[in-house]
């Protein structure tokens, strides 16, 4: 396989653009100060890749990617990432999760009583704490898809890398539980759940569920609109006659994945399913 990936300078924020045979050890180089074009600019994140069976299509797909419409593409592309310019992910989970504490102290303080807006205020907290759960495990999958082990985790930073510490981690009155199953080979699913007493000793309790793909050594290879999709943390892929059948459905068309959709006129787009 062949890929064109884009990374984020988790430093400056802007990204750059590239061709590799091994994105792993591409992005490991880039890190590493090893490539001149980037030296000085890392540490680095994968935000986006295509995989082509061909050399000659990933070429020209990098040097599409880094013209003006294939930037433009890309900012469409990643629009569910984007608005987090010169943010690394986990960076903008924070900041927009302050954000919504703000806006619920807010709107507590305007519509409820003082403890309506203590109840908000602790409600955004906890939300804040699970999108960092989620977002932290899958900063753990992008570095290493093998550390993301089966079980119950607290969560914890070292070396300025997040890592798996004990069953919980406690945050003042929060406590904060990661949940890893097994999907399949190459699939984990991660469920981030935060947990606190409300006044008059109430339980409270938000939750996130996460599908994490090893889209870094994916078993499918990448070679079916299915793994293409799965390899972009949807749930699945399917090749429908065009477009609006993919937006009539519910689901979000993949360029990328069109070449592998063979089934004639009737099916040869690919519909990413969330």
């Amino acid at each position: 396989m062949y890929y064109t990936y884009v990374l984020q300078s988790k430093k400056d924020g802007k990204w750059y653009t590239g061709f590799s045979v091994d994105v792993r050890k591409r992005l490991s180089e880039h890190n590493s100060g090893k490539v001149f074009s980037t030296k000085g600019r890392g540490p680095f994140t994968v935000i986006y890749y295509e995989a082509c069976l061909n050399e000659f299509d990933a070429r020209q797909r990098e040097k599409y990617l880094k013209s003006g419409p294939g930037k433009r593409y890309l900012k469409n592309r990643l629009k569910r990432f984007l608005s987090l310019t010169g943010f690394t992910l986990v960076e903008v989970v924070v900041a927009s999760a302050v954000f919504l504490i703000i806006v619920a102290a807010f709107g507590g303080a305007m519509i409820y009583s003082q403890g309506g807006m203590t109840r908000a205020g602790e409600r955004g907290r906890a939300s804040f704490l699970a999108l960092e759960g989620s977002e932290a495990t899958r900063a753990m999958r992008d570095a290493s898809f093998v550390a993301l082990t089966d079980g119950q985790h607290g969560l914890a930073v070292s070396g300025g890398l997040w890592v798996f510490s004990g069953t919980s981690d406690v945050t003042g009155i929060f406590t904060r539980q990661v949940t890893v199953g097994t999907i399949d080979a190459d699939r984990k699913r991660v469920t981030s759940t935060v947990t606190w007493l409300q006044p008059q000793g109430r339980p409270g309790s938000v939750q996130l569920v996460t599908n994490l793909t090893n889209w870094l050594g994916s078993t499918g290879g990448g070679t079916t609109c299915p793994a293409i999709c799965q390899g972009l943390s949807y749930m699945n892929g399917v090749c429908r006659a065009n477009v609006n059948q993919c937006t009539n459905n519910g689901e979000t068309h993949e360029a990328s994945g069109d070449v592998y959709c063979t089934g004639g006129a009737s099916a040869d787009t690919c519909c990413c399913q969330p």
